[in-house]
């Protein structure tokens, strides 16, 4: 089929989840021609980007990953300005474990000039009285933390991008992308687009479009669920996200936007799936979290009021893909760790577009997959 010369931009976006509105939103701003795909209705529930919340902590091991984090604090400040809505709830946010999990975040933090509180087993109970920690536990709170109201977020980076002029393409697949000598082209079964470059944001869906120009990227799918529980008691009792980073399961919660629940899970525990199966979540495997609820969580009902079910995309490290091929810039690997970033890697990504010089660090590098294999 010929390409229609009408239907051109300077650069597509796949996927319309959190990081691709972003980096829809940022390339937009730059003055480009952008469209957007995205397979399903805008703000489905099928992918990784959809619910009431997400965390936002600036506390990991790595300081390159703080430091995305305060790259992403005034890019969500930005938008949120543009919007004329609340976007980020700072809250604070509070790590648990003993002093060999601690002292990472701790040393990551002060690198990057990160503004941080410690607090010994014994002061526990009078700082974070809503939770019952183990002997040798502590805690490191930092006050930038928060909650990001992540419905809010998806829909207001997109009309951003709109905003902005970008072309938005919901309930549109691309069924087949082609490099081509002035770019990439893009079937997606009703018609063609002509592009300089594209952004692949399509999450679990990316091996399909991949694969068949010989590209892969070892992504892991799964189907996480994520619980909601009631107080006992209506508070203000559980004011900050938190991390039991040294639990087994390893443990976050937060407060649940608006909503009055508190939102906790077993980071990264749920099975291998289809994500084009659309399976009802199994509140059995819940069963940890409701027994770390009834352990250490007093003040709260240890039986969910509500599941919900989300999608991880995961690369064999835990860290991101975020890089050029060619004129494909690859933005995934998120692996349930990434929301936080969204705006930050939409920048990454629109410098990837525009700046040939533009580099990114190395733990993100798509080519780190084949040294791995040569090794």
């Amino acid at each position: 089929m010929p390409v229609d010369l009408d239907r051109r931009a300077d650069v597509a976006v796949v996927g319309a989840g959190i990081m691709g509105a972003a980096v829809a939103w940022r390339l937009a701003q730059r003055g480009l021609s952008v469209v957007l795909f995205e397979q399903f209705k805008l703000l489905h529930t099928r992918g990784s980007s959809h619910g009431a919340s997400r965390i936002f902590r600036l506390a990991y091991e790595q300081v390159d990953y703080v430091l995305l984090a305060q790259d992403a604090l005034p890019l969500w400040r930005e938008a949120e300005k543009a919007l004329a809505q609340e976007l980020l709830m700072t809250t604070g946010a509070v790590d648990f474990g003993p002093d060999f999990h601690l002292e990472p975040l701790a040393r990551a933090l002060a690198a990057a000039g990160e503004s941080l509180e410690r607090f010994r087993n014994s002061e526990m109970r009078a700082r974070f009285p809503w939770i019952r920690v183990p002997e040798g536990w502590g805690a490191i709170f930092h006050e930038r933390g928060g909650v990001l109201l992540a419905d809010a977020c998806r829909q207001g980076l997109t009309e951003l991008a709109r905003g902005q002029g970008a072309v938005i393409c919901d309930e549109t697949a691309v069924t087949a992308l082609r490099v081509a000598a002035a770019g990439v082209e893009i079937e997606t079964g009703l018609e063609e687009w002509a592009v300089s470059k594209a952004v692949i944001a399509s999450a679990s869906w990316s091996d399909r479009l991949l694969a068949p120009l010989d590209l892969s990227v070892p992504l892991t799918i799964t189907r996480e669920h994520v619980g909601y529980y009631a107080e006992r008691v209506p508070s203000d009792v559980i004011p900050f996200i938190w991390h039991a980073g040294s639990a087994s399961p390893e443990i976050y919660g937060l407060p649940n936007g608006r909503t009055g629940l508190v939102k906790i899970a077993h980071h990264g525990s749920g099975p291998v799936t289809d994500p084009d199966s659309e399976v009802s979540a199994d509140t059995r495997l819940l069963a940890p979290v409701n027994e770390f609820v009834r352990q250490t969580l007093d003040s709260l009902d240890p039986h969910p009021a509500m599941v919900e079910t989300c999608l991880y995309a995961t690369s064999p490290d835990d860290h991101f893909v975020i890089d050029r091929v060619g004129p494909l810039v690859l933005c995934m690997g998120f692996g349930g760790h990434g929301f936080k970033f969204a705006p930050a890697i939409g920048e990454l990504a629109a410098k990837l577009v525009t700046d040939v010089s533009a580099v990114v660090p190395e733990r993100f590098a798509h080519s780190r997959f084949a040294k791995r294999g040569a090794a």
